[in-house]
């Protein structure tokens, strides 16, 4: 656990709200995410961001990508650098 948390800055482990990650994280699940604990290894400043900010977000890159969005992000996991893209 300290190798994943030692990748993060000290403001993004400061901005994790539990709550909000959990959210997130149910929300993965429900959209049949099997690679949650990857993206937290990964991507855990995704959790950064406001669940509702996050949902929106995850629907319009879904659509971008033809509603196969985390099926290409587990082969590409790069795209869930996108959400970061305004």
């Amino acid at each position: 656990m300290n190798e994943i948390l030692e990748k993060y800055s000290d403001t993004i482990l400061k901005n994790i709200d539990i709550d909000n990650m959990k959210k997130i994280m149910l929300f993965l699940q429900n959209n049949n995410c099997d690679y949650i604990e990857d993206i937290v290894e990964d991507y855990f400043d995704i959790f950064v961001i406001d669940y509702n900010l996050f949902v929106n977000k995850f629907n319009n890159l879904n659509q971008k990508y033809n509603n196969q969005f985390l099926t290409l992000a587990k082969e590409d996991m790069n795209l869930f650098e996108e959400p970061f893209y305004d």
